[in-house]
């Protein structure tokens, strides 16, 4: 094996070994900045609205806050 040909099949043990170990973290933390994405757009339209009717929002966690589950 020539030596480039090492260092591509460690770089790839390396990714593999990377997967193995953090992939389901990587996931998670994609998926929660997905959420936290279309969480602040959701606040953002409430805040435009809660304007629009003359109440001013205190804070994002005022919003949160009203959330009824």
């Amino acid at each position: 094996m020539t030596e480039e040909e090492l260092e591509k099949e460690i770089q790839e043990k390396q990714q593999q070994l990377h997967e193995l170990r953090y992939g389901e973290i990587d996931k998670a933390y994609a998926e929660f900045q997905d959420a936290r994405k279309v969480a602040l757009e959701k606040y953002e339209v409430w805040r435009e609205a809660c304007q629009k009717h003359g109440s001013s929002p205190n804070s994002i966690m005022y919003y949160f806050n009203t959330w009824k589950f």
